[in-house]
C-alpha cells in the first residue's frame, strides 16, 4: 500500500513530450477523451464509457444517477481490456489482436 500520493505525472508527461516529437500541444485529458471515442467505436455502450471515466452526468446523471447504483464492474473491465488490447495492436502494428473483446449490446 502507498503511504503517499503517486506523483510525477509532470516529468512523466515532459519526457513523453521528448520521446513522441509530435509538435503540437497535448493534455493527459487528451488520452481520457481518445479512450472514450475508441471504446465506443468499439461498440460499448455511453453508460459504460461514462463509468470507465468515472462520471456521473449524461448518460448516469439525473435521476439514473441518483437510483442506479450498479457499477458495471465486469462490462467496464471487459471495455478497458479491449481498448487496451486495441491500443497494443496499434502500437505493435500487428494486423489483428486476438485477445481483443469484441462486445456489442
Amino acid at each position: 500500500m502507498l503511504d503517499k500520493p503517486i506523483s510525477g505525472y509532470g516529468g512523466a508527461k515532459l519526457k513523453l513530450d521528448e520521446l513522441l516529437k509530435l509538435g503540437k500541444p497535448w493534455r493527459g485529458h487528451d488520452l481520457r477523451r481518445t479512450a472514450a471515442s475508441g471504446m465506443a467505436s468499439l461498440g460499448f455502450l455511453p453508460h459504460i464509457i461514462e463509468r470507465v471515466l468515472n462520471h456521473t452526468s449524461g448518460a448516469t446523471g439525473g435521476l439514473i444517477g441518483v437510483y442506479q447504483r450498479y457499477e458495471y464492474a465486469e462490462e467496464r473491465k471487459k471495455a478497458l481490456h479491449s481498448w487496451g488490447s486495441y491500443v497494443e495492436t496499434v502500437v505493435s502494428s500487428r494486423s489483428k489482436a486476438e485477445n481483443v473483446i469484441q462486445f456489442r449490446a
